[in-house]
């Protein structure tokens, strides 16, 4: 027994599944951007849950590669991502349950020295000042900022 499916629903999940087609967003992100485009609340709620149920909205998945990017190109610390994950919407189940399992293998430490390399500050302070607010936590900002320009003073003599 096939299920009549309305058309205003048939509209909103081929929209959703456009904008998923182009990029991954969480399932607050696409609410928002079907609201936007006019479709009532039950079509969108319906299309929402149409692309978890058949996986092509996956935010576990989302956030794992986020968090991956955001660590190994972006070269942010922990206190940075938890702030640009919270900017995006992910929910706080998702992830209070999964942040520990997916930044298990990020080596921070390495990734402020290699951001402090990056910079080309030659302030201390200034370059320290930068490593915190890309998330970076005081202990590695200090190392990396004492590894950097002792670097920089031998590459000078």
């Amino acid at each position: 027994m096939s299920e009549i499916i309305p058309e205003e629903y048939k509209r909103t999940v081929k929209s959703a599944l456009n904008m998923l087609a182009y990029a991954d967003c969480t399932a607050n992100q696409l609410e928002k951007k079907l609201t936007a485009k006019g479709y009532s609340q039950e079509s969108i709620e319906f299309a929402v849950n149409y692309a978890l149920q058949r996986g092509y909205l996956n935010e576990k998945r989302y956030l794992e590669r986020f968090i991956e990017q955001l660590a190994n190109t972006k070269l942010y610390g922990l206190n940075r991502i938890a702030l640009e994950i919270y900017k995006k919407g992910f929910s706080l189940a998702l992830v209070r349950d999964n942040l520990g399992e997916f930044v298990k293998n990020i080596d921070f430490e390495e990734n402020c020295i290699k951001l402090a390399q990056k910079n080309k500050r030659s302030d201390r302070n200034k370059l320290y000042e930068y490593l915190i607010r890309a998330g970076h936590t005081g202990a590695h900002a200090a190392k990396a900022v004492k590894i950097v320009l002792s670097q920089a003073n031998d590459d000078q003599i």
